[in-house]
C-alpha cells in the first residue's frame, strides 16, 4: 500500500490541480495577467512541483523501495533504490495502472491544453476557429495524444487505456471550458473516434503479438 501511495502520488497531484482549473480558470475573476497562457504554464509548472514534493515527502517518511535483483530465478531485495530505480518504478507503475494513467494524463491535458488555448486560439472572447467550432489548440493536443499514445503502444499494457481516455477527456474539457464558441458535440464525439481508434490500435497489436508469440511453439510442437 504505502508502495502504490507513493508511485500514485504524481497521478494524485496532476489530477487534482487540473481540474481546480477546469473548474475556476474560466471565471474572469481567476484569470491572470497574461491570458490563459500563464494560468496554463503556472498550473503545469505547480503539477510538476508538487508531484515531485509528494513524491520526496512519501520517500522520506514511508519505507523506500527495494532494489530487486534475481537469483536463481528469484527475486531478492538488497537496500534501497537509487533515483534511476524509482523511474524505472514508476514507468511500470503508470504502464499497468489505468486509473493512476488516467489521473495524470488527464491532469497534463487540462493544464497543456489551456497554455495551447491561450497561444494558438486568440482572446478569449473571440478565438481563432479552423472549421465548424474547431479550434488551433486541438490540433495540437490531438498530435500529442498520438504521439504519447504511440510511445506506449509497444509497451502493450493497461496502463494506455487509461492515458487514451484522461488525455482526450481533459482536452476535450479544457476546450470547452475556454475557448468561446466551441462545438462541445464535436468536440465529444472527436474525442471519442480518436480514444476508439487508438484502442482498436492497441488491441490489434495485443493480437500481433499474440500471433507472433504462438508461432515459434507451434514449430516446436512439429519439430519435435
Amino acid at each position: 500500500m504505502r508502495r502504490r501511495l507513493r508511485l500514485a502520488a504524481p497521478a494524485i497531484a496532476f489530477g487534482a490541480v487540473g481540474a481546480i482549473l477546469l473548474l475556476f480558470g474560466p471565471n474572469p475573476e481567476m484569470r491572470l495577467k497574461g491570458g490563459f497562457a500563464t494560468s496554463g504554464a503556472y498550473v503545469l509548472a505547480l503539477q510538476l512541483v508538487l508531484a515531485s514534493f509528494l513524491l520526496a515527502v512519501i520517500d522520506d517518511l514511508q519505507e523506500p523501495l527495494p532494489r530487486e535483483r534475481p537469483v536463481h530465478g528469484h527475486f531478492l531485495t538488497s537496500g534501497e533504490v537509487v533515483p534511476e530505480d524509482i523511474r524505472r518504478a514508476l514507468l511500470r507503475f503508470y504502464l499497468s495502472s489505468p486509473l493512476a494513467a488516467l489521473l495524470l494524463a488527464f491532469g497534463l491535458a487540462s493544464s497543456l491544453g489551456v497554455l495551447l488555448i491561450g497561444l494558438l486560439d486568440g482572446v478569449a472572447y473571440a478565438p481563432r476557429l479552423i472549421d465548424s467550432g474547431l479550434p488551433r489548440s486541438a490540433v495540437a493536443m490531438g498530435v500529442l495524444l498520438l504521439l504519447t499514445s504511440l510511445a506506449q503502444l509497444r509497451a502493450r499494457r493497461v496502463g494506455f487505456l487509461g492515458w487514451c481516455v484522461g488525455f482526450a477527456a481533459g482536452s476535450a474539457l479544457a476546450r470547452i471550458q475556454f475557448v468561446a464558441g466551441v462545438d462541445i458535440d464535436r468536440t465529444w464525439q472527436i474525442s471519442l473516434i480518436a480514444v476508439v481508434a487508438l484502442i482498436v490500435l492497441w488491441g490489434v497489436a495485443h493480437i500481433v503479438s499474440a500471433v507472433r508469440g504462438a508461432r515459434p511453439a507451434l514449430h516446436d510442437r512439429v519439430g519435435g
